[in-house]
C-alpha cells in the first residue's frame, strides 16, 4: 500500500519541461494517457494560450482593433500589443510619422521643402501636398515668382527710373532697379548717375557724348554709358561728360578738342577714358571746355581749354592732362561753368579764376584771372552755383548772394546792373 501511494503522489507532480496536465482522469491503478499536454514554446497555440512564438492564431493588430503595427507574442504565450498602433489618439506612436495635430515637431522645411503647411493623413503619415520648394517652376504659396518673373519685369511700373526685376529665391527681387542719384546737363545732352552706380546719357551725340560707343547724332532716350560702373557723381560740359567713380578715379567721354577729357590727347571719345594721373578725386565739375577735380588732400586739378586762365595754373596754355590750381590747399568743393571756375573753401570763403569780363569772379574787377582770387566779402558760404557769366553762393544762413552778368536780372537784386562783388538776392 505504501508503494502504490507514492506512485500516485509522484504522478500528480509530473511536469513536462514547463508543461501542465489538465483535464486528466486519475485512479490509483495508473495514469490516463489521453490527457492533453500544454507546452508554451512549442510553436503551436494550445488551449489556454493566445499565441505561441510566431503562431499568433491568425491575429493581427488590425484584427484586435488597432490601426496598424506589428503584433508579437510574449514568452508567457500571451499577445504583445506594445507595437500596435492607435492612429487617431493625437500622439505619434511607433510606426507613425504624425497623429492628428501632432507632427512630432516637424515642418515642411524640416523635411527638405522651402515652405508650406505640413499636414497629417488619416493613416498617421505626413501629408506633404501643401509643402513646396523653390525651383519647381510653379508659383506656390509664399512665392512671388519661380524661375521667371510673371508678367512685366520692368522696374518702371514699380516706381523706379530703369531696370528689370529678377527672380531670386522665388521672390521678386528689385535690386537691379535703379533711380537717378545725380544728373548733369551739357549744351544739348544730359547724363544721369543712377543708384546702381551706372550712368545713362541722352540727347545730341555727334561727339560721342552719350558714351555708348556710337556717334549717332541723337539719342532720344537714355542709353547706358559703356563699361562704366561705380559712378558716384556726374558732371557735363558743353559737349563732354565726366563721372567720379567709387575708387576715386575719373572717367570722361565726348568732345575732346581742347583736352577736356584729361587722357593726354585731343581725340573725342565715344566711350569713357580714364583721366590721367588721378586716383584720389573727391569731387568734379565741368565748364564748357574744361574740367576740374578736388582731390582728397583738398588741392585742385584742372585740365582742358585755358584761354582765360580757367585752369588756374597761372598760364593760358591748354592742357590735356590735369594741372595743379595755384595756391589752394583747403578746398571743400569745386564748381565750373562757361570759362570760369570757383572753389568753396573749408573756412566758408570762396576763390574763383578764369574769365571775368562781367565780374563773375567777384573780386571787384572785370579782369581775367589765371590764378584763384577771393570773392570779395563772401563769408559763411555753404554751396555755390555758376552760370556762364555769373555766380551765386548759398550761405549757411539760408540766404543767397550773386555776382557777375545781370542783363536779364539773373542776380536777383532788383536791377539789371552787372556786379563784380556779391549782392543779396531779394526776397
Amino acid at each position: 500500500m505504501q508503494k502504490a501511494s507514492t506512485k500516485t503522489a509522484t504522478f500528480f507532480a509530473i511536469l513536462f519541461f514547463g508543461a501542465a496536465l489538465t483535464g486528466c482522469d486519475f485512479d490509483r491503478s495508473g495514469i490516463h494517457m489521453d490527457c492533453p499536454v500544454i507546452v508554451c514554446g512549442n510553436g503551436a497555440v494550445d488551449p489556454g494560450e493566445t499565441c505561441d512564438g510566431t503562431d499568433l492564431g491568425d491575429r493581427t493588430c488590425v484584427a484586435l482593433g488597432f490601426s496598424g503595427g506589428v503584433l508579437a507574442c510574449l514568452p508567457a504565450c500571451e499577445l504583445d500589443t506594445a507595437s500596435c498602433l492607435t492612429c487617431g489618439n493625437n500622439r505619434v506612436d511607433i510606426g507613425e510619422t504624425c497623429d492628428g495635430t501632432d507632427l512630432g515637431g516637424r515642418t515642411c522645411v524640416a523635411l527638405g521643402f522651402d515652405g508650406g503647411e505640413l499636414g497629417c493623413k488619416p493613416d498617421c503619415q505626413f501629408e506633404v501636398h501643401s509643402c513646396w520648394w523653390c525651383g519647381n517652376g510653379t508659383i506656390d504659396p509664399e512665392e512671388t515668382c519661380d524661375g521667371t518673373v510673371p508678367g512685366d519685369a520692368a522696374c518702371r511700373p514699380r516706381g523706379y527710373f530703369t531696370g528689370d526685376v529678377v527672380c531670386t529665391n522665388c521672390t521678386i527681387d528689385e535690386t537691379p532697379c535703379a533711380n537717378v542719384a545725380h544728373a548733369a546737363g551739357g549744351a544739348y545732352h544730359t547724363c544721369a548717375a543712377l543708384t546702381d552706380q551706372t550712368v545713362r546719357c541722352w540727347g545730341w551725340n555727334h561727339y560721342g557724348q552719350a558714351g555708348d560707343g556710337s556717334t549717332l547724332n541723337v539719342r532720344m532716350v537714355p542709353v547706358p554709358v559703356s563699361s562704366l560702373t561705380g559712378a558716384v557723381s556726374i558732371t557735363a560740359g558743353l559737349h563732354h561728360a565726366c563721372a567720379l567713380l567709387s575708387d576715386h578715379s575719373i572717367r570722361c567721354w565726348g568732345y575732346n578738342g581742347y583736352g577736356q577729357l584729361g587722357d593726354g590727347t585731343t581725340s573725342s571719345r565715344a566711350t569713357p577714358v580714364a583721366v590721367t594721373g588721378i586716383n584720389n578725386a573727391a569731387a568734379i565739375a565741368a565748364g564748357d571746355l574744361h574740367t576740374c577735380a578736388v582731390l582728397s588732400d583738398q588741392t585742385i586739378r584742372c585740365w582742358g581749354y585755358n584761354n582765360a586762365g580757367q585752369l588756374g595754373n597761372n598760364t593760358t596754355n591748354n592742357s590735356s592732362t590735369p594741372v595743379a590750381v595755384s595756391g589752394i590747399n583747403n578746398a571743400a568743393a569745386i564748381f565750373a561753368k562757361g570759362s570760369h571756375s570757383c572753389a568753396l573753401l573749408t573756412d566758408g570763403t570762396a576763390r574763383c579764376w578764369g574769365y571775368n569780363a562781367t565780374g563773375q569772379l567777384g573780386d571787384n574787377s572785370t579782369t581775367n584771372r589765371t590764378t584763384p582770387v577771393a570773392v570779395n566779402g563772401l563769408a559763411n558760404a555753404a554751396s555755390m552755383a555758376l552760370g556762364d557769366y555769373h555766380s551765386c553762393a548759398l550761405l549757411a544762413t539760408g540766404r543767397l548772394q550773386c555776382w557777375g552778368y545781370n542783363a536779364s536780372g539773373q542776380l536777383g537784386d532788383g536791377s539789371t546792373t552787372n556786379r563784380s562783388t556779391p549782392v543779396e538776392v531779394q526776397p
